[in-house]
């Protein structure tokens, strides 16, 4: 079954959507902070991770990826 560009972008475009929703809900508290102790020990010395002044772009991603999967799969849960 081949699939339309037109519905790889519809489709990629929803995800987006979901994913950004996920992101922006509020953790419960228990989950964020095991998130907020994790982000600390992720790679600390991968340049992408580092930062001179405060959080660095890495763990900033790395937090959003991780606060959308604790709100997506809430029986696993991140903790």
């Amino acid at each position: 079954m081949a699939t339309s560009k037109r519905d790889i972008i519809k489709d990629y475009s929803k995800l987006k959507q979901t994913f950004k929703t996920l992101a922006e809900l509020p953790l419960d508290k228990d989950s964020e902070a095991q998130i907020e102790r994790d982000l600390s020990r992720t790679f600390p010395k991968h340049p992408f991770f580092m930062s001179q002044d405060g959080v660095s772009k890495g763990v900033k991603r790395l937090k959003r990826v991780l606060s959308a999967f604790a709100n997506y799969e809430r029986q696993v849960d991140y903790v």
